[in-house]
């Protein structure tokens, strides 16, 4: 009877977790921070340090910084077509910042800036979308692609911190 009821145990678990490596929208527990882990791999920011996120209002960033954030969000972009838009997807080419936070070092030297940007986007899998009529999109889900990224203070490092999702 013992060994019936770890047999069925076994199979349970196994089932459980075939079942959550299957089902990639399963919930997970939180992570160590995504962005940390990025900047210590690349020397940004020390193994023992940890990182301060600190919000912007759009309003406050001085124009010159933020032609170069929302250039950084559209180089970034630009990259979908050889990820996310291969899939089942189409996305207007105009890409919108819609967050900047500062990224500081618990000492609060400013490290570069965490930037979340999206553009319109469809889901194409589930309807009769014909790429050369944009009119077919109409029977199409409509949402946003958003992806999650960080760029140096220079402009010169940037790293995807959070892939580019449907929403």
């Amino acid at each position: 009877m013992k060994n019936y009821i770890a047999v069925l145990t076994l199979i349970a678990t196994l089932g459980l977790a075939s079942t959550t490596l299957a089902n990639p929208k399963t919930p997970q527990p939180p992570q160590e921070e995504n962005l940390e882990i990025i900047l210590k791999a690349e020397g940004i920011l020390p193994a023992s340090d940890k990182i301060v996120k600190i919000p912007l209002k759009f309003s406050e960033i001085p124009k010159a910084l933020m032609d170069q954030l929302i250039d950084s969000a559209k180089y970034s972009v630009m990259i979908w077509s050889d990820t996310i838009l291969e899939g089942d997807y189409h996305a207007k080419d105009e890409a919108r910042l819609d967050k900047v936070e500062e990224v500081r070092n618990q000492k609060g030297q400013l490290l570069g800036y965490r930037l979340t940007y999206s553009a319109e986007a469809w889901e194409t899998s589930d309807c009769k979308y014909d790429s050369q009529h944009d009119s077919t999109l109409a029977g199409c889900k409509k949402g946003r692609i958003v992806e999650i990224g960080f760029v140096s203070t220079d402009m010169k490092q940037s790293a995807q911190e959070k892939a580019a999702e449907f929403f």
